[in-house]
């Protein structure tokens, strides 16, 4: 994989454990809980092991809904009806078809899979509440069907009579042997759970969890995820559905209620959702708390939704609340520190150090830091630039060209035939009062709002019509007006999405990705980091976005944005909000930018920041460009003036 850009200094590389040292004694653990399982039949009564039994069946309906909601952010109020669809599914191949059980159960996976992506294919392409809603109806269609379709389900009755199952040779019968059966099923659910967690897959899953939007503006093709979650996640129902079946004999409408779904939810709510080890906990408060519970039975379930209620209030987040981005991130942030400060005394570092160090050597620490400890541009960005040797860049051919560029909304023009072009390794500066159409434009380009008029065209392709994450993997990144983040994930985890290929999706399904591929992506997530601000790796990488102050957040988002080594980068008023002081960072970050060899396409209201980084400026009044042009003639404009510039320049 190839790196934003190096840094002049070798660095030793910190070899990294791809299972983090909890997660290895988490794993530990899991084999101690599979041994004392194990045995446990042998000294409880049959009516625990039953409830073993179901424990171990809520667990695998638990990890499919998981994924769907803990990891992927959806809803799913229809999942019940998954689980009862593979119970009378099977029922009806096993006993009308003679099906064997491995067959059958095999059926029930891919109908289950078929039902699900078709509700996706309707529904996931449209934000919103909208899946909710598809799977709630499917939910209350079902449960209608297989009371009134009576010559098929046996009506409120169900079905009697599925045979029992026979696996490898064995049959089962007794309540043990279904124990040991649904426990080998369970045991098999979650640890396919684990290998998934430490894929490539998962974290798209996060990140459309996350923010749908950013997801796709950084890459994801997220219809595809959220297709991907929902097919995956059935596929556990489906199974929990036929081990239903067989272990019952019968299959029953009431087995499949809305409340069962509620129980479900209940177990990955209060687990920790998007966790396992979290779930597993919850999966054995839901299964044997109601038992423990020593009072009247009528009292019974009014004092276990107390215990629940409690236990929600006491950790909101969960008995084990989840980590959703790579797990060793603060020893990779601790080991990279140490290297950094173990080179910082090698000859290579002579150019940086002499940088940092000020006229006679004084010590100018105190100067060039700022109150939320950010390190001013004038010291360090010329030493970034010495220490990677960058070489000014000629302004070239056109990179993005619009050609009649039209956007409305409901009959309101906010782009009018607007045509420009954004050239090659240029600074293009973007002014014109709010509601002027410059954040359209940005919109327009990276495919966020469709045309109405006009093409497009990067760096000689038409992209009309493509979609943000396409439009991304060709080269455009962008920031906001507002900084978005993956709120949950660390910032370099957050950086880290950067480098997103969906051009590499089918090689994410690959579990267990090679140690190498996840230390190539932190490291051009801290390299990012380090163009922006030498300090923002050490100080920030394993911190949540909220933790830090505004002026980081706005180099953070930026660092997301370069570290997918884009063409083309759409800064959207990086400077709003800032003080003199970091505005002048964000000068000297645009323009060294500009010299890694990327095209700057720039929204800002400061026209002194304009003024110091802009090539050319561009002004938009009405959603129509007005003028085109240096700084200076520009904002000279006599139509600039009067709407926007109020007569005269700032």
């Amino acid at each position: 994989m190839s790196r934003l850009a190096t840094t002049g200094v070798r660095r030793r590389a910190v070899g990294l454990a791809h299972w983090s040292q909890k997660e290895s004694i988490q794993l530990g653990s899991f084999g101690l809980v599979l041994l004392f399982l194990l045995i446990w039949p042998q000294f409880v009564a049959p009516d625990l092991v039953d409830v073993t039994t179901l424990a171990c069946l809520f667990l695998l309906l638990g990890l499919g809904l998981n994924i769907i909601l803990g990891w992927t952010g959806l809803l799913h109020l229809g999942y019940v009806a998954l689980y009862g669809m593979g119970a009378y599914l099977l029922g009806l191949l096993m006993i009308d078809y003679h099906f064997s059980f491995v067959f059958a159960l095999l059926v029930c996976v891919i109908a289950g899979m078929a039902v699900s992506l078709l509700m996706g294919i309707l529904t996931l392409r449209l934000r919103g509440d909208y899946f909710l809603v598809v799977t709630l109806a499917f939910g209350e269609i079902f449960g209608l069907s297989v009371v009134n379709l009576t010559s098929i389900t046996g009506g409120p009755q169900g079905l009697y009579g599925v045979p029992t199952p026979i696996l490898l040779g064995v049959t089962f019968v007794s309540t043990f042997d279904f124990y040991y059966l649904v426990l080998g099923c369970a045991v098999i659910g979650f640890l396919v759970a684990i290998v998934l967690r430490h894929s490539a897959l998962v974290q798209t899953w996060v990140y459309v969890r996350g923010n749908e939007y950013v997801a796709e503006i950084l890459g994801v093709n997220t219809v595809r995820a959220k297709l991907l979650s929902v097919a995956i996640g059935s596929c556990y129902a489906s199974v929990a559905g036929g081990l239903l079946a067989v272990k019952l004999s019968t299959v029953a409408p009431e087995s499949f209620s809305f409340s069962q779904t509620i129980t479900i939810l209940l177990t990955v709510l209060v687990g920790g959702m998007g966790g396992l080890w979290g779930l597993l906990a919850g999966v054995v408060l839901i299964a044997f708390l109601p038992n423990a519970i020593s009072v009247a039975p009528e009292y019974q379930l009014l004092a276990f939704g107390v215990g629940l209620a409690l236990i929600m209030l006491v950790r909101p987040a969960g008995l084990i609340p989840a980590k959703l981005g790579i797990t060793f991130i603060s020893d990779y942030v601790t080991k990279r520190a140490k290297a950094q400060q173990a080179a910082s005394a090698a000859p290579e570092d002579a150019i940086l150090s002499k940088a940092a160090a000020g006229p006679a050597g004084e010590d100018t620490e105190e100067v060039l830091l700022d109150a939320a400890g950010l390190q001013l541009a004038p010291a360090t960005v010329p030493a970034i630039e010495s220490a990677h040797k960058v070489a000014r860049r000629e302004i070239g051919e056109p990179l993005l060209s619009l050609d009649g560029l039209t956007v409305r909304f409901s009959g309101v023009v906010a782009l009018d035939q607007v045509a420009m072009d954004v050239k090659r390794h240029e600074i293009l500066g973007l002014i014109g009062p709010n509601g002027s159409g410059k954040t359209t434009a940005f919109n327009a380009v990276t495919g966020v709002v469709p045309l109405a008029g006009g093409a497009i065209t990067f760096d000689g392709q038409r992209i009309n019509g493509k979609q943000p994450h396409s439009i991304a993997q060709l080269g455009i990144a962008r920031t906001f007006q507002e900084t978005r983040f993956f709120e949950e994930l660390t910032v370099l985890d957050n950086v880290r999405a950067g480098t997103h290929d969906e051009g590499a999706f089918w090689r994410a399904l690959v579990p267990l990705r090679e140690r190498r591929i996840l230390n190539a992506e932190l490291d051009a997530a801290r390299e990012a980091m380090d163009i922006v601000s030498p300090h923002l790796f050490t100080r920030y990488a394993d911190r949540l976005p909220s933790e830090l102050p505004f002026a980081q957040r706005r180099l953070v988002e930026i660092a997301r944005a370069l570290c997918g080594k884009p063409k083309l980068i759409l800064l959207d008023e990086p400077a709003a909000g800032l003080d003199t002081n970091e505005r002048q960072l964000i000068i000297e970050v645009v323009r060294h930018i500009r010299e890694l060899g990327v095209t700057v396409w720039l929204v800002e209201h400061d026209m002194r920041l304009m003024s110091a980084v802009a090539d050319r400026v561009v002004a938009f009044v009405g959603g129509k460009k007005v003028a085109e042009g240096d700084v200076e003639t520009v904002t000279t404009d006599e139509m600039v003036l009067t709407a926007y510039l109020g007569g005269h320049r700032r």
